[in-house]
């Protein structure tokens, strides 16, 4: 990987960490008071939605510092090593508890507070689907890199 594609990456993840510490602070509890100031309904469950995006903003930042650790890792020629795993995994974890977090504010958004239109029932079916698919995706990413985690233990043997 060239230094310009590297440097690029890391300012990539450091500003989106840096965007996501601000959602967190800052834009998530102030979107969610305004709306409950605009929807007095939703007052009581100011909390509850502040909670299920912060959790999710945080699940993001998991991500994102997987991805760093990764990238590190193929930098130092690491990524073919067992300690790989658990930063695949915690992708995958975060995803799917994003996606669950997504799920249960929106369902609870149309059951408590009649808020199902045909745009939230889209917005939950496709929160649901594209993290179904995105933990499939990274599951099947992590096989092949076991598999080829194998194949260079088995070469390291031979040589």
């Amino acid at each position: 990987m060239s230094n310009f594609a590297a440097l690029s990456l890391k300012t990539t993840l450091a500003f989106g960490l840096f965007v996501s510490f601000l959602a967190q602070a800052l834009v998530i509890p102030a979107f969610v008071a305004e709306q409950a100031n605009q929807l007095p309904e939703l007052a009581p469950s100011v909390l509850l939605y502040t909670s299920i995006g912060i959790l999710i903003a945080v699940c993001c930042q998991v991500v994102l510092i997987a991805i760093w650790a990764l990238h590190t890792r193929v930098l130092q020629n690491r990524i073919f090593d067992r300690h790989t795993t658990p930063w695949i995994n915690s992708i995958s974890i975060a995803i799917a508890v994003a996606a669950v977090l997504a799920i249960v504010g929106m369902a609870h958004l149309m059951t408590i507070h009649g808020a199902g239109n045909p745009a939230t029932i889209g917005i939950l079916l496709v929160s649901g689907g594209v993290g179904l698919l995105l933990v499939l995706l990274i599951s099947v990413l992590k096989s092949l890199l076991l598999q080829a985690t194998e194949i260079s233990d088995d070469l390291e043997v031979v040589i």
